[in-house]
């Protein structure tokens, strides 16, 4: 004979199947996401050392247009003094 207790067993048995399943799923998905984390943190580090290098190439950048600046505008200086000849 099956008593409500027998029933109430039984429905503790799945109950604690689908804890143990939902467990398994959960450990799963923080494994992931500690993965992406860590390859979210990796990413980032490099995009900060590619910017770093962008923005010394850029300060390299600017300095020799100063440069090429300051030689068009002396070579200008001297096309002007030549016309006035």
């Amino acid at each position: 004979m099956v008593t409500n207790g027998g029933r109430k067993g039984g429905n503790s048995d799945a109950q604690y199947a689908r804890i143990i399943r939902r467990l398994d799923s959960l450990e799963g998905i923080t494994a992931n996401l500690v993965r992406y984390g860590v390859s979210l943190r990796n990413d980032v580090r490099r995009h900060d050392k590619a910017i770093a290098r962008i923005d010394a190439n850029l300060e390299r950048l600017s300095e020799s247009l100063i440069e090429i600046t300051d030689k068009l505008n002396a070579l200008n200086d001297v096309v002007d003094d030549l016309r006035k000849r």
